[in-house]
């Protein structure tokens, strides 16, 4: 019972800090805290966590760091996975927030003005597809620059109600890279599918 009092709120915080403005704009996101009661409800289920993203443009863009990511929709899976796996909604949009080592806050959603690849026209992912996009494209489109240079952590949200994530850090001019699971990975500490966000009651 004491274990169960001190994750709770917990967990709930959670949900109210990544999931109030998630989403609430097709365009974008506000950036101040605001609760369920005073915003738009959330429609993102899901979270993952990515440690360290990195962006380095270098003179040789062979020799620029960037970060590569591939964001699932993990809702297909066989029917003996069923029962660990998120159920509703199966398919929808992803958004990133990324908080360079400073603290600052860049937000990314996906729309019809698609970055990367395997995304579909309106931007969402349906059950088992794969997202794969570099950050660079995602800072480009979120901040109009392509020159845009980034060191620090993200989360991924998203509509879907199960989510996977890989990403690595790679210097393709050297053959260098850094390959990682963003977190939860599939199973670990219990969840499948990233950490579910409290959905506000109607």
């Amino acid at each position: 019972m004491i274990v169960k009092r001190s994750i709770l709120p917990i967990v709930g915080l959670l949900g109210l800090i990544l999931g109030a403005n998630a989403f609430a704009q097709p365009q974008g996101f506000g950036t101040d805290p605001v609760v369920f009661a005073q915003g738009e409800l959330t429609t993102a289920h899901r979270a993952v966590f990515a440690q360290f993203l990195a962006v380095i443009p270098n003179e040789d863009p062979a020799l620029s760091v960037n970060s590569a990511m591939s964001i699932s929709n993990v809702c297909a899976a066989p029917d003996a996975l069923s029962p660990f796996l998120g159920r509703e909604p199966t398919e929808g949009r992803v958004a990133l927030y990324l908080y360079d080592m400073s603290g600052n806050l860049t937000t990314f959603v996906t729309d019809s003005d698609i970055v990367g690849k395997c995304l579909n026209p309106d931007g969402t992912l349906k059950p088992g597809q794969t997202w794969t996009v570099n950050l660079s494209e995602i800072l480009a489109a979120a901040t109009g620059s392509k020159t845009k240079d980034f060191g620090g952590d993200g989360w991924v949200l998203s509509e879907c109600d199960c989510l996977g994530g890989t990403y690595s850090n790679t210097i393709y001019g050297l053959g260098f890279t850094q390959n990682f699971e963003m977190l939860p990975a599939m199973g670990q500490g219990g969840f499948f599918g990233g950490l579910m966000i409290p959905q506000p009651q109607p």
